[in-house]
């Protein structure tokens, strides 16, 4: 899976060797099938979940067979690009994981305010 500038991209499957480390890039391709939930057809009219949930996205990335029979899973995923006023340079992108049985949405409220501090996220 690749990640460049905090979002997802496809990539070759490569191997780079960095500080002794040995590290793979797998392809991640883009769900075009996947559509962003309506946060209202469920009750939820908070304008910080709407606003973030309106952003989902979703790649699919290999995966071996005992876990997929289609070998591939897709991973749903939020960019909040840093905002150009308060962009930091040199700054890598800060990745916000979840723990199991939540979403990215957890991250509705932190997410644009790390985004205008100058954070890609």
């Amino acid at each position: 899976l690749s990640c460049h500038a905090g979002a997802f991209s496809p990539s070759v499957n490569r191997n780079i060797a960095s500080n002794n480390r040995l590290t793979t890039f797998l392809p991640a391709i883009s769900d075009e099938t996947f559509e962003p939930p309506n946060t209202l057809e469920f009750g939820i009219s908070e304008p910080a979940c709407t606003e973030a949930a309106s952003r989902m996205k979703r790649v699919q990335i290999p995966v071996p067979s005992y876990i997929s029979n289609d070998e591939t899973a897709g991973i749903s995923y939020i960019h909040w690009p840093a905002s150009d006023t308060g962009r930091k340079s040199n700054t890598p992108p800060l990745l916000l994981v979840h723990g199991f049985d939540s979403s990215c949405l957890e991250y509705r409220r932190l997410g644009p305010q790390l985004s205008s501090l100058g954070m890609d996220v």
